[in-house]
């Protein structure tokens, strides 16, 4: 048996993740990197006077790709025009047969100390990116995507001690190695670096949301099963004696299962006694089957050693049959950190872990972000400042549950997820096909958590919007009889000067259709801000006001993009990392049976639309053009006004995403569909003289 190239391995994988055309377009604009430093690199082997704009015009990018943080120094001192930058450049780009080991090398033995560059990992990145300039030979670095792809191909890591230059050809060869292991791509080192740059932003968009909620489940009064549940993957409680508890019917039910446990317990006791202790241990039971969900957070202190292990739940409440003492009544739970050191908690944590429940949800302190990166990175950042944490409020929770009513979702979890994931980003998009409900949730959402909609503002992307329009711009005035030009602040700008003057109320901002506009110009310097909020900076127009801008944390951002329209799937990667991203779709909760339901409970003769809608999406095959439920959401829906929507709004979108395969349209005609779903005769296959005799012989509607 043939033995398996990892590397060939991973590009396969990559495949399953990645689009290459997109790939293949990255590398491309990586060429055009190249070429724009063609100037700067003849400027600096010449030793013209501009060659520091001609510098900082190569490496002033859209993508952060020459990373601001070690980036910017070097700009700043190029800029300076000092001979020590020209000939630490001239050295980086030697016309000689150097290496680019000791090209890097010899660079950054010319930077000077005062200039804070030299950093592992960061300080080669820009570095990495001038090199560019040499040509496709010298791709881009970036330690994260590098160090993912050595882990994922067993790649050995480059030394522990080996310096940038060393970290940079040790990277090269990798390249390489992905390059001659497949035929077709990646084709060179550049659209190699670029599979990796795919790979490293899909991980990314992959990654969990914050948990809803974190939960404390004690492993025993003594501590005696915390070994049992680290090695089994559990977490739970004792009370051996009840069977599934899921076998109650009600809350009730279980309260009479223990109190009588209880009494036989203990025989002595006052009733007042027993009742009390009852409804202790029914609140903890109940919260283990009802409340903790899969995804949801779990920290376990031990009782003898200074550590606490955290996990994610991976299964709700589930009824142990292999009789494990002590572990009948459980949920299942990925162990990430099994020994998160207690002395790196903060005291107010500590305290909400002390408590003396088996089981209990801690909320304070923001306490469910802090211990997400605590299972992230192992360190307790603390609270963050102004943490208002609003989808805790019992009057934001009953507004949720009240719109989840409303929008027939059956749970309340979806809605406090994205809240949850608003908390931690600020903002959020709502992704799908048509008519899956993204915008109307999206304006409810908004307005739930503002609590008020003249806190909400809707604006919607085109492909003419720009940042004059959306951010700040000079327009068209008349003072005075005089026409002439005044700046005025776009509805981002406008909606953050209200959320500075209401420091204490939810400001949101939605904008429709986000990937219908050029999202990079439309955003401008926004980038930087939707990820660093804490930081002022100058906006394009601000040099006719000396006033830095930063965006307020009470401002969120609710977008909603179309995934079935072609022409507009691809979307900015570094507008993929500042947002998170959910899905509606049909085939997914909680728009999956959404139809369903509103048909029983609004027009229950017309159940059957719901099945024609589920069969179309099967012929579809493919789920982003999938027909959403929306279209047939309405109050005076009759059997006229369905084929009304299927002939108009439905049959022309089902033909423009078959394109090319207008043969196949006859199989979405809407009496064969309702036949076919309703158990009728199958009908016969469409005449192969390609007429337009309608299939199964019925009449098709005109």
């Amino acid at each position: 048996m043939a033995e398996r190239n990892p590397y060939s391995d991973y590009i396969e994988r990559a495949q399953d993740v990645v689009d290459f055309d997109e790939t293949r377009e990255i590398a491309e604009w990586k060429h055009e990197v190249i070429e724009g430093l063609g100037p700067a690199l003849d400027a600096v082997r010449k030793g013209s006077s501009d060659w520091p704009s001609l510098v900082v015009r190569g490496v002033t990018l859209e993508d952060d790709i020459f990373d601001w943080r070690a980036g910017e120094p070097l700009k700043k001192w190029f800029k300076s025009g000092s001979e020590e930058a020209l000939n630490a450049l001239r050295t980086l780009w030697d016309e000689g047969a150097v290496s680019s080991g000791e090209r890097i090398r010899g660079f950054f033995d010319l930077v000077p100390a005062d200039v804070p560059a030299k950093r592992k990992g960061t300080g080669l990145r820009p570095v990495s990116v001038l090199l560019m300039a040499l040509g496709p030979d010298y791709p881009p670095y970036k330690f994260r995507q590098f160090d993912s792809a050595y882990k994922h191909t067993g790649h050995p890591q480059p030394p522990k001690d080996a310096d940038e230059g060393t970290a940079y050809e040790h990277a090269v060869s990798f390249l390489d190695r992905l390059v001659d292991s497949n035929d077709d791509t990646p084709q060179d080192r550049l659209e190699a670096e670029s599979v990796l740059w795919q790979m490293e932003y899909a991980a990314k968009h992959e990654e969990p949301a914050p948990p809803a909620r974190v939960w404390v489940i004690r492993a025993g009064k003594d501590g005696e099963r915390i070994e049992f549940n680290l090695k089994r993957g559990l977490a739970g409680m004792g009370w051996d004696q009840l069977p599934d508890l899921r076998s109650f019917l009600s809350r009730a039910d279980l309260e009479d299962a223990v109190r009588g446990a209880l009494r036989r317990e203990r025989p002595d006791d006052s009733e007042a006694s027993v009742s009390r202790s009852a409804s202790n241990h029914v609140g903890q039971l109940w919260r283990l089957r009802e409340e903790i969900r899969a995804g949801d957070l779990v920290a376990q202190p031990h009782k003898t050693d200074p550590v606490v292990a955290l996990g994610l739940v991976t299964r709700a409440y589930w009824y142990n049959g292999n009789q494990d003492p002590g572990a009948h009544h459980v949920v299942s739970v990925d162990w990430k950190r099994p020994d998160m050191s207690w002395v790196g908690i903060g005291q107010d944590l500590r305290n909400s872990l002390n408590a003396q429940q088996t089981v209990f949800a801690v909320s304070r302190n923001d306490a469910v972000w802090r211990f997400h990166q605590m299972l992230l990175t192992g360190h307790d950042p603390g609270a963050r400042s102004g943490h208002s944490g609003p989808e805790q409020s019992v009057e934001i929770l009953e507004r949720l549950e009240k719109l989840a009513d409303e929008l027939l979702w059956e749970e309340v979890e979806h809605l406090r997820k994205i809240a949850i994931m608003l908390r931690d980003k600020r903002q959020v998009i709502l992704q799908g096909p048509p008519g899956t409900g993204k915008t109307y949730v999206a304006q409810k959402l908004a307005e739930s958590l503002a609590g008020s909609a003249e806190r909400v503002r809707l604006v919607q992307f085109h492909p003419s919007y720009a940042y004059e329009d959306f951010v700040q711009g000079f327009r068209p005035s008349l003072e005075g009889g005089q026409h002439g030009f005044k700046l005025r602040d776009g509805p981002l700008l406008e909606m953050a000067r209200r959320a500075e003057d209401e420091p204490d109320e939810l400001h949101v901002l939605v904008i429709d259709e986000i990937n219908r506009g050029n999202v990079a110009k439309v955003f401008g310097e926004l980038y930087f801000l939707l990820e660093y909020r804490d930081t002022p900076m100058r906006l394009q127009y601000s040099d006719y006001f000396d006033e830095p801008f930063s965006l307020p944390k009470n401002l969120w951002i609710i977008g909603t993009m179309n995934t079935a329209d072609r022409s507009i799937a691809l979307v900015d990667l570094a507008l993929r990392r500042r947002f998170y991203f959910v899905e509606f779709h049909p085939d997914r909760p909680p728009i999956k049976g959404l139809l369903r339901q509103w048909l029983a409970e609004y027009a229950s003769e017309l159940e059957w639309i719901a099945g024609v809608v589920d069969r179309a999406n099967e012929k579809l095959a493919e789920r982003h053009a999938a027909i959403g439920p929306s279209y047939f959401m309405k109050e005076d829906l009759d059997e006229e006004i369905v084929e009304m929507i299927w002939e108009h709004n439905v049959l022309p979108y089902v033909e423009e995403q078959l394109f090319g395969e207008s043969d196949q349209l006859d199989g979405f005609k809407l009496d064969l569909l309702r036949r076919e779903t309703e158990g009728g005769t199958e009908p016969e296959a469409p005449a192969a003289n390609g007429g337009d005799e309608s299939a199964g012989g019925g009449d098709a509607p005109d």
